[in-house]
């Protein structure tokens, strides 16, 4: 990835299925790559077709750590899909994502405390 990334390959860039990379490595607990990624200046918020971000990826994952360093960068949480209006914290509560579903639900928005769940 370094590689691409040192030959111009867009930090945006999108696979065969329209999945930004940074998605894709979120999904895959691949947290060097999304700070590789971010570095180059990837779009935090880019989404795929159906509007599935990075964040919903790790949140349906359960890959907190992702997660995480996501929300701390200022991926919006509220983002939703297209299809479903799903945000990061439906996938992750949907997909019986306990940590994320915590991490999601106390992270607050613009002007609120975070709330402690469980």
């Amino acid at each position: 990835m370094e590689r691409l990334l040192a030959e111009r390959v867009s930090a945006d860039a999108k696979d065969g299925n329209g999945c930004p990379a940074l998605a894709r490595a979120a999904g895959a607990g691949h947290l060097d790559a999304l700070k590789l990624l971010r570095r180059h200046g990837a779009n935090l918020d880019a989404a795929d077709a159906h509007g599935t971000t990075a964040l919903m990826a790790a949140a349906y994952m359960g890959e907190a750590d992702c997660a995480e360093a996501l929300l701390e960068w200022g991926a919006d949480k509220d983002a939703a899909r297209h299809h479903d209006s799903w945000t990061a914290l439906h996938n992750a509560a949907g997909n019986g994502q306990l940590e994320c579903t915590r991490l999601l639900a106390g992270a607050g928005g613009p002007g609120q405390e975070g709330q402690q769940v469980g």
